[in-house]
């Protein structure tokens, strides 16, 4: 079914027969004392006035939604519909008093066709509109909830973007810088080289994994991190780097794949060495804490590399001597 389609089959089966009949059973003894045999012709005439107002009005409610569709329109669309409305029902009104004369049906002695005319169409309008605005707010809510779909498949739709595109960026970087220290250590100590290339399969490894998966473990992250760590310092030292890991009580908690990461290239890239990162479980969070010494770098700049955080739910706050990450975490089947 359309969007601007209106489910009201039955109603207009149904409904309307009832609905006239109703009302005119409640007007007979007030304009027609004691004359039911007007009523099977009223109830016909009256039928045929509110199926034409109805379809009409339909029709041209269908057509101002196709036209008019957005949020943004609704004060246009209701103008429309008004000025439209009033329009039909003094056109349709002025038909039916018209086929009333025509047909030599009496009418109340103590009103005019007129009068009539003026009353019936006054009374039409009221209920036109009444229920073309229920009709409206149907729609507007219905369009109302779409839209906020909309915008949150959109929002999750950029984050997953902007991880994505971060895990592309992230792997020939990362390699090149490996590589180019892999080379230095082969010359200066066989050992280390050879431990560096496990460790850069494991990082490796888990890089190709977390590419297929939105969420870690914690203790998968800190498995991870601490192997990174060790490529790290072969590149910058063991006195320009550290980074100390706790042993997580509930290793089984989640956040997502490649936060910590992120959060140590985030610092490489914005403070000075020497950089001592200490990782502090604190509640549901996971705490990345070093001293706070930045470089001057720009703002845009920056801002970039904060972004790509920030939209892994990560926030930041400093004082005088350190800078804190704080990570959310959370355990399998808990809402984030």
């Amino acid at each position: 079914m359309s969007a601007h389609s209106l489910n009201d089959r039955y109603l207009r089966l149904i409904g309307i027969p009832l609905a006239v009949f109703a009302l005119l059973m409640s007007q007979m003894p007030i304009s027609f004392p004691g004359r039911y045999d007007l009523l099977w012709k009223y109830f016909v005439l009256s039928v045929l006035y509110t199926w034409l107002l109805w379809e009409g009005a339909r029709w041209m409610l269908i057509r101002i939604r196709e036209k008019n569709p957005g949020l943004e329109q609704t004060s246009r669309r209701i103008l429309i519909m008004l000025a439209l409305f009033t329009v039909e029902v003094a056109v349709v009104q002025a038909l039916v008093t018209g086929l009333t004369v025509y047909l030599h049906l009496e009418s109340p002695s103590w009103i005019s066709a007129e009068r009539t005319w003026l009353v019936n169409s006054a009374f039409s309008l009221f209920f036109v509109a009444l229920v073309a605005g229920i009709y409206e707010a149907q729609y507007f809510f219905s369009q109302y909830r779409l839209a906020l779909q909309k915008a949150e498949h959109l929002k999750t739709r950029q984050t997953q973007q902007k991880l994505d595109a971060l895990k592309s960026r992230v792997n020939p970087h990362f390699l090149f810088n490996a590589l180019t220290t892999l080379s230095a250590l082969i010359g200066e100590d066989a050992a280390r080289a050879e431990q560096f290339v496990d460790e850069l399969s494991r990082v490796y490894r888990y890089l190709l994994r977390a590419g297929r998966q939105s969420e870690a473990t914690l203790a998968e992250e800190l498995q991870f991190v601490e192997s990174y760590a060790f490529l790290l310092k072969n590149r910058f030292s063991e006195q320009a780097f550290s980074l100390k890991t706790p042993s997580p009580p509930h290793p089984g908690m989640l956040l997502p794949a490649l936060t910590l990461q992120n959060a140590v290239d985030y610092l490489v890239r914005t403070q000075h060495t020497p950089l001592h990162i200490a990782l502090l479980l604190q509640d549901q969070r996971l705490v990345v804490q070093c001293p706070n010494h930045p470089k001057v770098r720009p703002v845009e700049v920056v801002d970039l590399d904060w972004r790509q955080l920030s939209a892994q739910g990560v926030t930041r706050n400093q004082d005088d001597r350190l800078l804190y990450l704080n990570i959310p975490l959370h355990l399998p089947n808990q809402p984030v």
